[in-house]
């Protein structure tokens, strides 16, 4: 009896015991995954998951460079899972048209940054920096809530130099938020086949104001005689785009760039500004905008110039891989143009370089994250951004810029390069006319376009402004 007692007590012990050392290894093979390999075993790392608010969802080869960059880096790093997110799933959405607004973005960052709970370990960031600095009532956030990237070295050597000067760096509160992979520049946009049909040659380089002006009257008096309604230039009802215009004919009269970017107010400027708004009172006279602008949509317009439907859309260089991704043939029909000054020699150009991440410091995987944008910054990135978008990038590669000859894509990308170079401005306030203390003075360039008031009655309004 006694025997059959041991038997039992050492049997329930040993049961015990394998049982436990096999919960043991259950729980390890949670941790670290074991891998029989020829007879020998490898010891696989859990994998660490960056979460990442991508970018430019539905723009073609943006987007593809995006899932790219993603796949690319989980390969290279076996033990890191990628969950990459474009706002368009993630930010509530409250506007009537489906797309984030600017005020839902900015909220979401403000909320990632101070949060004690975080998810985000990539953000996207656009140039909504002094937007969140006005929600958060403070204009240097970014040193409290971002890492800087400066502070890296081996960062810094991919870049071009520039990009760390003193005002790409006060864009986003005196740090650099992350790779500067995204290089832009402004375009007149036009469809070569309805210029044709109308009689007209549209000039890539070298467009005057009274060339504009003569492009836009074609486009009105086209549609008098044919009965139709092409838009001669494009506008819809937030993102307005006759700034830049006004803008670049601005620069091409001060004539030296640093007269432009000098933040003390001359009066001189109000003459140029007077004679630059006489431009778009006289495209007033055309008809030259869309019926109701107000209600249209950006995103529901970007068939508008590849079907034929306006003459002119005044946009960015990022619209070449959004128009590739929905029509590559009538594409061939899309001729980017130089936006028209008075002067042949214009001292600066609407563009220049953005990065779009930013790495919070309350980021749950924060190096992973600062890794994953350092490898943004590859010269093999740089290499595709180059073919697929058509754009410049700040980020160092063997092919950095597009070369002359391929298509009017590219060669309008290499004049701008060269005539231009560095003196690109992406203007954020109206400093350049008015000075830093008035910066805030509003140009109503589409009051003017829409028969609201005269030059006249806008320069009076402005000079009562100017302290």
């Amino acid at each position: 009896m006694y025997k059959v007692f041991y038997f039992l007590k050492e049997t329930v012990l040993r049961f015990a015991l394998i049982s436990g050392v096999l919960i043991l290894t259950i729980f390890i093979s949670c941790k670290r995954e074991k891998v029989s390999e020829n007879g020998k075993t490898i010891e696989v790392k859990e994998k660490s998951q960056i979460n990442w608010i991508g970018h430019w969802k539905g723009e073609g080869k943006r987007e593809q460079l995006v899932r790219e960059v993603a796949n690319e880096y989980e390969f290279i790093n076996q033990d890191v899972k990628v969950n990459l997110q474009f706002p368009e799933n993630v930010y509530f959405f409250s506007s009537a048209n489906g797309q984030s607004s600017d005020n839902e973005e900015v909220k979401f960052i403000a909320e990632q940054i101070t949060s004690s709970h975080p998810k985000w370990d990539i953000i996207r960031l656009k140039d909504h920096y002094p937007r969140v600095a006005a929600y958060l009532k403070d204009p240097e956030w970014g040193k409290k809530y971002l890492v800087d990237f400066s502070e890296f070295p081996d960062f810094k050597e991919k870049h071009q130099s520039f990009v760390f000067n003193k005002e790409y760096k006060d864009a986003n509160g005196g740090i650099t938020i992350g790779p500067y992979n995204e290089g832009f520049y402004y375009a007149i946009w036009y469809n070569k086949v309805l210029a044709a049909k109308m009689g007209i040659q549209i000039k890539q380089f070298g467009m005057t104001p009274d060339d504009f002006i003569s492009y836009i009257k074609a486009a009105h008096e086209y549609n008098k005689s044919h009965g139709t309604n092409i838009i001669p230039m494009f506008e819809e009802g937030s993102w307005i785009i006759s700034p830049m215009l006004v803008n670049t004919m601005f620069y091409s009269l001060v004539g030296d760039y640093n007269e432009i970017v000098n933040p003390e107010y001359n009066p001189k400027k109000l003459e140029y500004l007077e004679k630059v708004l006489n431009v778009f009172e006289e495209i007033a006279k055309y008809d030259p905008l869309p019926r109701d602008r107000e209600k249209v949509v950006w995103a529901s317009t970007f068939n508008y110039l590849l079907d034929g439907q306006c003459l002119i859309y005044a946009q960015g260089s990022w619209m070449y891989t959004i128009w590739d991704g929905i029509d590559k043939v009538k594409l061939r029909n899309i001729v980017p143009a130089e936006l028209p000054t008075f002067t042949v020699n214009n001292p600066a150009y609407i563009g220049g370089y953005k990065a779009c991440w930013a790495v919070p410091e309350n980021a749950p995987h924060k190096e992973e994250a600062i890794k994953l944008l350092k490898f943004w910054a590859s010269s093999g990135i740089s290499e595709k951004w180059a073919r697929y978008t058509k754009c410049p990038t700040a980020v160092k590669g063997n092919i950095t810029s597009t070369t002359l000859g391929f298509d009017q894509f590219e060669d309008y990308q290499f004049y701008i390069l060269k005539k231009y170079g560095l003196h690109m401005i992406n203007p954020v306030d109206n400093s350049c006319f008015f000075g830093e203390r008035n910066k805030n003075i509003v140009i109503p360039v589409m009051d003017i376009l829409e028969k609201k008031q005269t030059v006249a009655e806008v320069m009076k309004n402005i000079k009562r402004q100017i302290k």
